[in-house]
C-alpha cells in the first residue's frame, strides 16, 4: 500500500509539472512576447489582445504553441498580425533570441520591409514569407535569410522573383531541404540559382505566374520532391526531369500536358515512387515501357485520355505499385485476359470510363488479397456480383461499382467483414430482395448506396442493427410495404432517400434517436395520411422532400421547430387548410415547393424568402450533398436537380392550389430566387381568353388583367393578382405582350 501511494504520488506531481510547464512558459520567454507585441503594434495598433502582463500563462495566448515537456515556445503564427495601415515594419530579429525552441516561425502578411540587427534563433528551421515582394525593400529580407541559417524549410509563395539572382539570399541556408514557389514568378536565373542549394531535396512550384523556363531545373539534380502543378507545360520540360536522378515525387496536375508524355524521359526515372499526372490531355495507349518503373508505389493518370486495359497489364511488372487510380479514361477489355499473375499487390484501385468498355471482372483480381479500395463506375462489366472480392480482401473498406450493369440477386460475403465502411452499387440491373442477413454480414458500414436498381421486397430488418450507418440510400428501386419504424431508431443515421419507390401506410412516427439526421428525402411513394413526424433533433434536419405522396391533413404546426430547414417539398399531395404562421419562423428556407394541393387562404409576405445555402458540415455531410436530388418546376416544366448544385438553387412554387388575394409585392427584393412558379396562372389566363371568344367584353378584361400581371411579373419579378376591372390598358407595350400571348396559346 506504501509503495502505491509513493507511485501514485510521483504520478501526480509528474502529471502537475507536465501540465503547469506549457501553461505559465518562461518568464523570459513572456517578456520578449510583450515586446514582440510592441513591435508589430508600433506606433498604435492593437492586435494580440490576450497577449497581457498580468497573464503569466503565455503559452495560452493566441497564435503560440509551447514544447509539452520544457514549456518553451516552439511555434508562433503572426500572419496578418500587424494593422498594414500603421506602414512598413522593420523587424529587430533578435526580438526572437530568447527563443531557444522556436522551430516555426510565420511572419506575412505583415509589411515586413527589412531586418534590423539580421540575428535569429538559431534553432528556427520553417519561416513563412508570402507575398513578400509587394513592397519595394523587401528584397533586403532575403538578402538577410542567412540570420536563420539553420532553416530546413522556407515558405516563399506568391512573390515575384524576376530578373533575380538568389544566389547571395540563399547562400548560408545550407540545410535548407524544402522549399515552396507556388504562384510565383520566375525566369531562368533565378530558378538556376536554387542549383546552389546542396540539401535541397523538396521543391513545389505550383500555378506560376508565366511559363516554366525549363532550363533552370538543370542544376537542380539531387531533388526528390518536385510538384509543378497547375502550369502550362510543354514537353520539353521533360529534358531536365529525365536528368534528376534521385526524385521519388513528381506532380504534374493539370498542367495540359498532351500525346505521349509518359515515354518522353519519365520511364527512366527508375526512383520514382509517386507519379500523378491527374488532368492532362495524355492520349493513346500505356507505354510499356512503365514497367521500366520498378519503385513506382503510387500512379495517378486520371481525367486524361488515354486507354487503359482493365486487367492492367502494362503494370505487372511494378512489384512495389499499391495505388493506381486510372478513373476518367477509356477502359478497354484486351482480347486475351491475361492468366498471368501480377507482381503487385495492390491497396487501392480506381478505374472508370468514359468509353464502352465491356466484358467480365479482369482476372488479375483474384489475385489481390491487399485491398482497402476499390472503385469500378462506369464500366460495362456485367455478371453478378462479385462477393469472392470482399471475402478475398479482408481490410477492404471502401467498395464502389456503380454503373456496371452487373445483375442478378446481390450477394453478401460468406462470414461477416467488419472493415468494410462504404458500399455502393447504384446504377445496376440488380433484382429480388435485399438480403435479410445484409446487417450481420456488413456490420460496419457508414454509407450504403443501393439507388436505381430492380430490387423489391421490404427493407430488411437487420438494416437497423448497423448501428455506424450514417448515409442509406435505396431509391429508385420497387422497395414496398411500409416504412419500418425502426428507421427512427438508426442513431448514427444522417441521410435517409428511400424515394422513388412503392412504400404505402402512414410516415414513420418517430425518428426517436436519430439526433444526427438532416436528410430525409420520402417522394415518390404511395404514403398516406397527414404528416406526423417526430425527430430527436428537429434543429439539425436541413431537407425535408415528402412530394408526389398521398398525404392528408394540414401542414403541422410544429413545422416551425426545423429552424434550420433550408428545402421544404410537400407538392402533389392532398394538403388542406392554410399555410402556418409558424412557417414564417423557418428564415433559412431556400426552396419551399407546395404546389399541387389544395391549400387555402392568402400568401402574405413573410411567406416569401430566400437565403443563401449554409456551410456544409464535416463527416459524410459533402456526400450526403452529392447524393442530394428533388424535382422543380419552372415553367410548366419538371425538371430534376441534384448534386452540389442544389446549394445554388433558390425557389418558391405556391401554384395550383386554391390561394385567394393578392401576391406579395415582396417577391420584387428576391434577388437570389433562380425560380418563381405561377407560370401554371398565365397558362390558365392564357386558355381562358380562348373560352371568352364570343364574350367580347369579358374577354377584354381578361386580357388586362393578364397584360398587367406579365407587365408586372417580368420586369420587376413582383407579380400582383388582381380584379379584371380595376386596371386599364395604358402602354404599347402592354398591346405587344398581350400579342405575344395571344399568338402563343390560341
Amino acid at each position: 500500500m506504501g509503495l502505491f501511494l509513493q507511485m501514485l504520488t510521483v504520478f501526480v506531481t509528474t502529471v502537475s509539472l507536465q501540465g503547469w510547464l506549457p501553461l505559465g512558459c518562461l518568464d523570459e520567454e513572456r517578456i520578449a512576447l510583450l515586446q514582440l507585441k510592441d513591435a508589430l503594434n508600433y506606433p498604435n495598433g492593437t492586435s494580440l489582445p490576450s497577449w497581457i502582463k498580468a497573464d503569466a500563462h503565455c503559452c495560452s495566448w493566441e497564435r503560440i504553441e509551447c514544447s509539452s515537456s520544457t514549456g518553451r515556445v516552439t511555434e508562433l503564427y503572426l500572419e496578418e498580425t500587424r494593422n498594414e495601415e500603421l506602414g512598413d515594419w522593420y523587424l529587430n530579429t533578435s526580438l526572437f533570441l530568447p527563443f531557444q525552441q522556436l522551430n516555426s516561425l510565420s511572419l506575412w502578411g505583415n509589411r515586413i520591409a527589412g531586418w534590423v540587427e539580421k540575428k535569429g534563433p538559431s534553432n528556427l528551421t520553417t519561416l513563412y514569407l508570402h507575398n513578400i515582394t509587394m513592397y519595394e525593400s523587401s528584397f533586403q529580407l532575403l538578402q538577410s535569410l542567412g540570420a536563420f541559417s539553420n532553416l530546413t524549410t522556407l515558405y516563399l509563395t506568391y512573390n515575384d522573383f524576376r530578373g533575380r539572382i538568389l544566389d547571395d539570399e540563399m547562400q548560408n541556408l545550407s540545410s535548407l531541404e524544402s522549399l515552396y514557389l507556388d504562384g510565383c514568378s520566375l525566369d531562368e536565373h533565378s530558378l538556376q540559382s536554387l542549383g546552389a542549394l546542396p540539401s535541397l531535396k523538396n521543391l513545389t512550384l505550383q500555378a506560376f505566374s508565366g511559363s516554366v523556363p525549363f532550363r533552370g531545373f538543370l542544376d537542380l539534380k539531387n531533388l526528390e520532391y518536385l510538384d509543378l502543378s497547375y502550369n502550362t507545360l510543354n514537353n520539353s520540360i521533360f529534358q531536365a526531369i529525365k536528368m534528376m536522378t534521385s526524385l521519388k515525387t513528381l506532380i504534374l496536375q493539370s498542367c495540359k500536358l498532351d500525346g505521349r508524355t509518359i515515354a518522353q524521359g519519365l520511364c527512366d526515372l527508375n526512383h520514382l515512387q509517386e507519379l500523378s499526372m491527374y488532368d492532362n490531355d495524355l492520349n493513346g495507349f500505356l507505354p510499356l515501357c512503365l514497367a521500366n518503373l520498378t519503385s513506382l508505389q503510387q500512379l495517378d493518370l486520371s481525367s486524361n485520355h488515354l486507354k487503359i486495359p482493365m486487367s492492367l497489364s502494362p503494370l505487372y511488372n511494378l512489384s512495389k505499385l499499391k495505388y493506381f487510380d486510372g478513373s476518367d479514361n477509356e477502359i478497354y477489355t484486351e482480347e486475351d485476359d491475361h492468366n498471368l499473375s501480377p507482381k503487385f499487390q495492390l491497396e487501392s484501385i480506381s478505374l472508370s470510363s468514359h468509353g464502352q468498355g465491356a466484358g467480365a471482372f479482369p482476372k488479375f483480381l483474384y489475385h489481390q488479397f491487399s485491398l482497402q479500395s476499390l472503385a469500378l463506375t462506369n464500366i460495362q462489366i456485367k455478371g453478378e456480383f462479385p462477393n469472392w472480392l470482399i471475402e478475398n480482401n479482408t481490410y477492404l473498406h471502401d467498395l464502389s461499382l456503380e454503373n456496371c450493369s452487373l445483375l442478378g440477386p446481390f450477394l453478401l460475403p460468406k462470414n461477416s467483414h467488419v472493415n468494410l465502411s462504404f458500399l455502393s452499387i447504384s446504377m445496376n440491373y440488380f433484382q429480388g430482395k435485399i438480403p435479410s442477413e445484409i446487417g450481420a454480414r456488413l456490420p460496419g458500414l457508414e454509407v450504403l448506396l443501393m439507388s436505381d436498381n430492380g430490387f423489391n421486397g421490404s427493407v430488411p430488418f437487420s438494416l437497423g442493427n448497423i448501428s455506424s450507418l450514417q448515409l442509406l440510400d435505396l431509391s429508385n428501386n420497387s422497395l414496398q410495404g411500409q416504412i419500418p419504424g425502426w428507421i427512427g431508431n438508426m442513431s448514427s443515421l444522417e441521410f435517409l432517400d428511400l424515394s422513388v419507390n412503392n412504400f404505402s401506410g402512414r410516415l414513420p412516427p418517430r425518428f426517436d434517436t436519430s439526433s444526427n439526421l438532416r436528410y430525409v428525402y420520402l417522394s415518390r411513394n404511395k404514403l398516406q395520411g397527414p404528416i406526423a413526424m417526430t425527430f430527436y433533433n428537429s434543429s439539425e434536419i436541413f431537407a425535408l422532400d415528402l412530394s408526389h405522396n398521398n398525404l392528408t391533413g394540414s401542414i403541422p404546426k410544429w413545422i416551425d421547430r426545423l429552424s434550420n430547414l433550408r428545402f421544404l417539398l410537400l407538392s402533389y399531395n392532398n394538403l388542406e387548410g392554410e399555410i402556418p404562421i409558424r412557417l414564417c419562423r423557418l428564415d433559412q428556407l431556400t426552396l419551399i415547393d407546395l404546389s399541387h394541393n389544395h391549400l387555402s387562404g392568402n400568401i402574405l409576405s413573410w411567406m416569401i424568402s430566400s437565403h443563401p445555402f449554409p456551410q456544409e458540415y464535416d463527416s459524410y455531410d459533402y456526400l450526403s450533398s452529392s447524393q442530394q436530388s428533388f424535382e422543380f418546376t419552372t415553367k410548366n416544366v419538371s425538371l430534376s436537380y441534384r448534386g452540389n448544385i442544389i446549394q445554388y438553387f433558390t425557389g418558391i412554387d405556391f401554384s395550383c392550389n386554391n390561394f385567394i388575394g393578392e401576391i406579395p409585392p415582396e417577391i420584387g427584393n428576391l434577388s437570389m430566387i433562380k425560380s418563381f412558379s405561377v407560370w401554371h396562372i398565365i397558362i390558365c389566363l392564357a386558355r381562358l381568353l380562348r373560352e371568352l371568344h364570343n364574350f367580347p367584353r369579358l374577354r377584354r378584361a381578361a386580357t388586362k388583367t393578364i397584360l398587367f400581371f406579365v407587365e408586372n411579373h417580368y420586369p420587376r419579378c413582383a407579380v400582383r393578382l388582381c380584379h379584371c376591372h380595376q386596371h386599364q390598358l395604358q402602354q404599347t407595350m402592354k398591346m405587344m405582350v398581350a400579342s405575344w400571348i395571344w399568338r402563343f396559346f390560341m
